[in-house]
C-alpha cells in the first residue's frame, strides 16, 4: 500500500533538497513514491531557485500527489546549506530520511525497513545503508561506498573522526530541537548533522544497497580546493566542540590531524620535488587557530609530515633525501616514528647498505631541513 492510503500519525518525513537537478530530480521523487510501507508519510522538497526547470518538474509532481508532497520554492538562491536547514525545519515526521534531488533510492522497501529497525530499537538514534557510488562521466566504475569492514553498530565517536553515512541513506528520529545557526553556513550539513544526532543515540547499519548517490560536474563538492575543504571541516569542528562534552578535545584534534596530512601531504600524490621546508612552513599556517597547535601534538604532526616525505622519497629512488627527512622525524618524534615502522622504512631507504651509516648520511644531508623556520617551536 502507498503512503496516502494510511491514516494516523505522520511516521515518516522524506527530505529532498536540490537545486538545478532537472536532469537527475524525476528519478528522485519517483524513487520516494514507489515506496511500500504501512505508515503515513510525506515528502518534503526544498528547491533552491533552480533555473533547469527543475521547478516546473517539483510543481507537477506536487499537482499529481497534493495529499503526499509539500514544496518550499525560493524568489532568489540562498545557498545549499540554508535550503537543507529550512528543508530539515518543515519536517514533521517522526522520522526524517534524507535524499538529494540528484541521488535515489534503488530498493522500494528502504524506508519501511528502516522504520522497523527503529521502532524496535529504541535505543539507536540514526540507520543508515549502503549505497553505489556513480560517476556520470563515467570515467570510473562504479562501487560501493561504505568499506566492506563497516560496523554494524557505531556511535558518535565514530562519526567524530569522519564520515562514513552515504547522504541518500540516512533515516534518524526528529528531534524537535532547533537546529543550531552555525549549521546554515557550514560547508557542509549531512556530517555535522549526524553528529549532532548521535548525541541522543546509536548509529545502525545495513550492508544492503538501497541507494545510489551520485557524482557529477554539477556536484557542490567539485566547487572546493583542498584548502577551502580543510578550513571548512575545522570550522565545523570547532563548533561541534561547543556542542559535545570537553572530554572529546582528543578525538577532534587526531580527526583534524589525519586530515592536515591527507590535504596537504596525500600519499597518492606527494611530488617530493615540491617538498621544500617552505612547503612545510606553508601547509602549517592553515592550520586553524580555534584549535592551537603546541607541544607534543605539534611535534607529532611535523614528525608524520617528515614521514610521508621520506616515503615519497624512497618511491622516487631519493634515498638520501630520504634519509634526510626520517633523521628530521625522529628529532621531533622519536617515541611515534618508531611505532610507525621507522627501520622498515630505512630498510627500504637504505637499499643495501648498512641503516646505521646510510642514517648518518642522512643527518648530513639534513641540515639544511634544521634550519628552516618551520622548526621552530
Amino acid at each position: 500500500m502507498t503512503a496516502s492510503q494510511f491514516r494516523g500519525p505522520l511516521k515518516v518525513s522524506a527530505r529532498v533538497i536540490t537545486y538545478n537537478h532537472g536532469a537527475f530530480i524525476r528519478q528522485a521523487l519517483d524513487s520516494v513514491l514507489a515506496q511500500r510501507v504501512d505508515f503515513r508519510s510525506e515528502l518534503v522538497i526544498g528547491d533552491d531557485c533552480s533555473t533547469d526547470g527543475t521547478r516546473d518538474i517539483i510543481l507537477e509532481y506536487q499537482r499529481r500527489h497534493p495529499e503526499r508532497i509539500r514544496v518550499l520554492l525560493s524568489e532568489r538562491r540562498f545557498g545549499g546549506r540554508h535550503n537543507f536547514v529550512r528543508t530539515l525545519q518543515a519536517c514533521q515526521g517522526e522520522y526524517v530520511a534524507l535524499l538529494d534531488g540528484d541521488d535515489y533510492w534503488t530498493s522500494n522497501d528502504k524506508l519501511q525497513s528502516q522504520v522497523d529497525f527503529l521502532d524496535s530499537r529504541r535505543d539507536y538514534a540514526i540507520v543508515f545503508h549502503d549505497a553505489l557510488v556513480v560517476y556520470e562521466d563515467g570515467e570510473r566504475g562504479s562501487h560501493r561506498y561504505c568499506e566492506p569492514d563497516q560496523q554494524q553498530t557505531s556511535s558518535m565517536i565514530d562519526l567524530l573522526r569522519g564520515n562514513f553515512i552515504p547522504a541518500c541513506s540516512t533515516m534518524f528520529r526528529r528531534s524537535g530541537e532547533k537546529v543550531p545557526e552555525w549549521l546554515h553556513e557550514s560547508l557542509f550539513g549531512d556530517w555535522p548533522l549526524h553528529i549532532l544526532n548521535a548525541r541522543r543515540g546509536k548509529i545502525g547499519y545495513s550492508n544492503k544497497v538501497m541507494g545510489v548517490y551520485r557524482i557529477h560536474g554539477g556536484g557542490l563538492s567539485h566547487s572546493w580546493t583542498n584548502e577551502q575543504y580543510f578550513a571548512g571541516t575545522a570550522t565545523i569542528l570547532a563548533h561541534v566542540r561547543d556542542e559535545i562534552d570537553a572530554s572529546y578535545e582528543p578525538v577532534l584534534r587526531g580527526t583534524l590531524s589525519r586530515l592536515w596530512l591527507d590535504v596537504f601531504f596525500p600519499t597518492d600524490q606527494l611530488d617530493h620535488h615540491l617538498l621544500a621546508p617552505a612547503k612545510m612552513q606553508a601547509a602549517l599556517e592553515h592550520w586553524p587557530s580555534k584549535f592551537p597547535l603546541e607541544g607534543l601534538q605539534r611535534r607529532q604532526l611535523l614528525a608524520a609530515a617528515c614521514v610521508r616525505v621520506a616515503r615519497a622519497s624512497i618511491s622516487a629512488g631519493e634515498r638520501l633525501q630520504a634519509g634526510a627527512w626520517l633523521m628530521r622525524a625522529m628529532q621531533y618524534d622519536y617515541a611515534s616514528v618508531r611505532r610507525w615502522g621507522f627501520w622498515s622504512l630505512a630498510a627500504k631507504a637504505c637499499a643495501g647498505r648498512r641503516p646505521a651509516e646510510w642514517l648518518r648520511r642522512g643527518a648530513r644531508h639534513a641540515v639544511h631541513v634544521s634550519k628552516s623556520r618551520w622548526d621552530s617551536r
